[in-house]
């Protein structure tokens, strides 16, 4: 089962316009709703933010034009709203019951983010549904999947929502350990060498049975184990398979770093090499 209602938040820039037409080719290719928000700050004069309002619609149907004008009309609502940006984009996308959001990539803004987060890992911490954070162009459908997974309902969810965005993919699911003591011995000492083994002995029956959990339109995925941190090594791998998104869960059973978002899903968001799917559970 594909996305059927799809929002998508814009704040006009060249970053939202990758989100814009990755959810268009989404929405187009899926016959998906999509509801395209635009959040005004409320903390303006009254007079600027009825001009920034209009000015945003009129920026936003132009932008429907020129990217997608084949999408019909009954798919597409522009909606500006004012509000405090991941607040707004969090309850736009409940109120319409949309099944995933689509942002564009972190912006830095500086101190203040390191005391509050980005609207992306806000929205990403707030939101019931899962979110795809655009960096790529959409070109082309997304043709390889790497799932981080550590066999826990949110990474089955992770599997699953990336199959719904991407179908006809090739998917592959990576585990990550850490070999204990490593930073205290050479790389390829025999005994290191050993433990990897042992451990990922152990792991391939969790990892079995994790696949025979799945749908059965998740045809089979490839394995990879990988030694390292989460996210370094997803990244890593991604980079060199040439991979165009790479899907998690919001938290999962042994990479549960935040209050609500996992530590792997955080850093993915900020330093990926590819799109990012963050699944919901």
């Amino acid at each position: 089962m594909r996305y059927s209602n799809l929002l998508v938040a814009s704040d006009l820039s060249e970053r939202s316009d990758l989100a814009l037409r990755r959810a268009f080719s989404l929405a187009t290719r899926d016959g998906a709703r999509l509801h395209i928000l635009h959040v005004v700050d409320d903390q303006l004069p009254a007079p600027v933010a009825r001009e920034i309002s209009a000015f945003a619609t009129q920026m936003l149907r132009e932008k429907v034009q020129a990217m997608c004008p084949e999408i019909g009309g009954k798919q597409v609502k522009i909606d500006v709203r004012f509000g405090v940006a991941w607040k707004t984009i969090v309850a736009a996308a409940h109120d319409s019951g949309v099944e995933l959001i689509v942002l564009g990539s972190h912006r830095s803004r500086g101190l203040a983010e390191l005391f509050g987060g980005t609207t992306l890992e806000r929205v990403v911490k707030a939101a019931r549904v899962s979110v795809l954070m655009v960096q790529s162009e959409a070109s082309t459908a997304y043709e390889k999947v790497l799932a981080g997974v550590d066999f826990s309902p949110a990474s089955q969810a992770a599997v699953i929502a990336a199959t719904r965005l991407a179908p006809d993919a090739a998917i592959t699911l990576a585990y990550t350990y850490l070999v204990p003591f490593i930073d205290r011995a050479e790389p390829d000492d025999p005994d290191i060498r050993l433990e990897r083994k042992r451990i990922e002995r152990e792991l391939d029956p969790q990892m079995t049975a994790f696949k025979k959990s799945l749908p059965d339109n998740v045809h089979d995925p490839r394995v990879v184990f990988l030694e390292g941190r989460p996210a370094a090594e997803l990244g890593t791998l991604a980079e060199r398979k040439g991979v165009d998104l790479i899907a998690v869960g919001s938290h999962g059973r042994s990479w549960l770093g935040d209050k609500f978002l996992g530590s792997t899903a955080k850093e993915l968001l900020f330093d990926a090499p590819s799109d990012v799917l963050i699944a919901k559970a």
